[in-house]
């Protein structure tokens, strides 16, 4: 526990002396010019990396208040294994960037774009943590314990971030925010907190460590999906054809055919069911957007001289269509918690959000304007 401590503050320290020493060097001629540039990328800073510091700060504090509940040696090997996978992702980030040949190879610029939040990374990310779930079950058994080991994790994970925001701050005054390539920073968010959320839930069912791995396996296989579907749309439909079959089978052969809570019986095939719908609300929900922006396309031309009937037309579409969408994923999300309570409406959201592409209807801007 001590080392982890001693690395943070070490590594942070580290840091920020780059980031300030670069200011001195290259940038700050004059006293006042200095104050100014420290102000604007302080202000810069806060407004684009606040969450990545909220992170690393909860995180740190929930390890300081659950890290003697799991043994050091089981702390450390999450700590440091996925720090060590992370920095592997900046590396080989920036290996690409001096490689002729990283332009030609579609592998890398599909999974290895947006380091350290490339697909890569992600998805390496979830199977590594998922193998050292399942190596360590045995300590497993109540919700303080997860909270040890995903603490320790994200403390790991907010500190390469941190590392790797002020390298590229060194670089410039404002560089851009970090973005995934494939998924909006708040739908990552919200992703994140759901695959938490299950993971979390799954101790409600003691030690059976299977309820643990099964939402991270599904995120990896939908994510993997979703990105395929993305860059490949004509093999759109066989995707998701496997897409399905891949998550049933998985959770087929992990889970048991019932398990028992609180003297209630919850059945496997309840559970296949209400993610088999959450993958087609998902799709069909994207399809209902895809039809509004054809459907916008032809009628306006009909209306360009009628601009107050084309206003309330649009805007009348678009609030039908979102209340379809939102429609459809509340009552998958009602119809998940129905069968298999707060579980199986985490699972149901967490497809939901690797699946579905569009934005709400009332962000697609009208085509008259």
């Amino acid at each position: 526990m001590e080392q982890l401590y001693w690395w943070s503050l070490v590594t942070l320290l580290w840091s920020g002396w780059q980031l300030f020493r670069q200011i001195l060097r290259l940038e700050a001629h004059k006293l006042a010019q200095f104050k100014r540039i420290v102000a604007y990328q302080t202000l810069y800073f806060l407004r684009n990396e606040y969450k990545l510091s909220f992170v690393i700060l909860i995180s740190a504090l929930v390890l300081l208040a659950t890290g003697g509940t799991v043994r050091d040696n089981v702390l450390q090997t999450f700590f440091w294994l996925n720090v060590a996978w992370w920095f592997l992702q900046v590396f080989v980030k920036g290996l690409l960037q001096y490689s002729v040949l990283s332009e030609k190879i579609y592998f890398f610029n599909l999974f290895w774009a947006g380091s350290p939040l490339s697909t890569a990374g992600i998805a390496g990310a979830l199977l590594l943590n998922a193998f050292l779930l399942h190596f360590y079950q045995g300590f497993f058994g109540n919700v303080v314990l997860l909270l040890a080991l995903l603490s320790a994790v994200f403390l790991g994970l907010g500190i390469v971030f941190l590392a790797f925001r002020f390298w590229q701050y060194r670089l410039g005054l404002h560089p851009a925010p970090l973005q995934n390539p494939h998924i909006s920073n708040e739908r990552l968010d919200l992703w994140i907190v759901v695959l938490l959320s299950s993971i979390i839930l799954s101790q409600m069912y003691g030690n059976r460590w299977v309820f643990t791995i099964l939402p991270i396996l599904i995120a990896f296989v939908t994510m993997l999906s979703n990105i395929f579907m993305k860059h490949h749309s004509r093999w759109q439909i066989a995707i998701v054809f496997l897409q399905i079959a891949l998550i049933l089978s998985i959770s087929h052969i992990l889970l048991p055919n019932f398990w028992l809570k609180n003297g209630v019986s919850y059945y496997r095939n309840d559970l296949l069911i209400t993610l088999l719908l959450s993958t087609l609300i998902a799709i069909f929900s994207d399809k209902i957007i895809s039809f509004y922006k054809f459907l916008q396309e032809k009628y306006t031309s009909f209306f360009v001289e009628k601009p107050i009937f084309h206003l309330w037309f649009t805007y009348l579409l678009r609030g039908s269509i979102t209340f379809t969408v939102t429609a459809l994923v509340a009552w998958g999300i009602i119809f998940a918690y129905q069968k298999v309570e707060l579980y199986g409406m985490s699972l149901a959201l967490l497809v939901i959000l690797s699946n579905i592409q569009a934005k709400i209807s009332f962000d697609i801007p009208a085509k008259w304007q």
